[in-house]
């Protein structure tokens, strides 16, 4: 069974600790879905670097929250002209990443708007080829949470401000893609609440959805992860690591990856960290580990990662793409 949660209020953060509380906490037997609207705000990959992805004067003087999500991918921006949606079920956390099972019934949805919606690259859903929708998975467990954005109203120009950083590593700036509103596209103009009533609707006919009442001790819990997590400053913005080397791959298929590390007079790394917008289930903090104490030359770094499962990490990324990284 799939059961349909209202998410009340617009607070980002709450979201997240909503999304995280379903996953973890509740009855794994059945499926969820979830749709909500966020004010100003950007959420932020898990693998991504806030001080280089978001422009922290924009953020300050517009009042927009910035909050870490627990899955993968790029930065996102929304508003109250944005619609979020969240799929969270089973699933096989060793497989290939699949986001056409969750993105697909938004694209029909769509489709039957008379828009010309299609999945596109990783992870989007375009019209007339500019993106107006992007997702991201976490997987745990044998459980996917799938979620994504829809730029219904989305204030564009805004999106543009918020993701725009002059980085301390200019090559580290963050690269923004083209993207249109839904609503220019539509046959019959809807306000953004319609258009979410619609889709709502659209979901509980095709995927026979069922209302999911929280009660006080789930909101208690939501409210508890909230402060616990999303609340804190380290979890959302954590630091910068000083680093001599800064080094950045965009491989196809799996994203933007950075490397930032430190060597000792003799070439041996002595610290590494990763950043991006990948995707990846594994904690490069625990790669990042094998490579302490290798010289940063070909052959030893090749013998570092044998026998490491690097899809778990980034996933599609290949091992001579690695290394390029590291040794460029």
């Amino acid at each position: 069974m799939m059961y349909y949660l209202e998410c009340s209020g617009h607070d980002p953060r709450f979201h997240l600790a909503l999304e995280h509380y379903v996953f973890h906490c509740l009855d794994r037997r059945h499926s969820y879905f979830l749709l909500s609207q966020n004010d100003n705000a950007v959420m932020v990959g898990r693998h991504q670097n806030t001080l280089t992805t978001v422009d922290p004067v924009y953020a300050a003087r517009h009042q927009l929250q910035v909050v870490r999500r627990l899955s993968g991918g790029g930065a996102v921006y929304h508003d109250l002209g944005t619609v979020n949606y969240t799929f969270i079920s089973g699933g096989d956390s060793s497989a290939g990443y699949d986001f056409s099972t969750f993105s697909g019934p938004i694209v029909e949805v769509l489709r039957r708007m008379g828009l010309p919606a299609q999945l596109n690259g990783r992870n989007d859903i375009t019209i007339d080829g500019r993106k107006c929708s992007g997702s991201a998975q976490y997987r745990r467990d044998g459980r996917v949470l799938h979620h994504g954005t829809l730029f219904f109203d989305t204030d564009l120009e805004a999106r543009q401000q918020a993701l725009t950083v002059f980085p301390v590593h200019p090559a580290s700036r963050y690269r923004i893609e083209p993207v249109t509103n839904i609503r220019p596209h539509l046959e019959r103009d809807l306000d953004t609440l319609s258009f979410l009533r619609v889709l709502r609707s659209a979901m509980f006919s095709s995927a026979r959805l069922e209302p999911y009442r929280l009660t006080e001790g789930d909101l208690s819990a939501v409210q508890a992860i909230q402060s616990e997590i999303y609340d804190r400053w380290d979890w959302n913005y954590g630091s910068l690591p000083p680093c001599r080397f800064h080094k950045e791959l965009t491989v196809e298929d799996c994203g933007q990856v950075e490397a930032w590390l430190n060597t000792d007079p003799e070439g041996t790394i002595t610290s590494l960290h990763f950043f991006g917008d990948y995707f990846g289930d594994g904690d490069s903090c625990v790669l990042a580990r094998r490579f302490l104490g290798v010289p940063l030359e070909e052959d030893a770094l090749r013998a570092a990662l044998a026998g490491v499962d690097l899809e778990s990490y980034f996933h599609g990324m290949d091992r001579e793409s690695f290394l390029s990284l590291l040794l460029s």
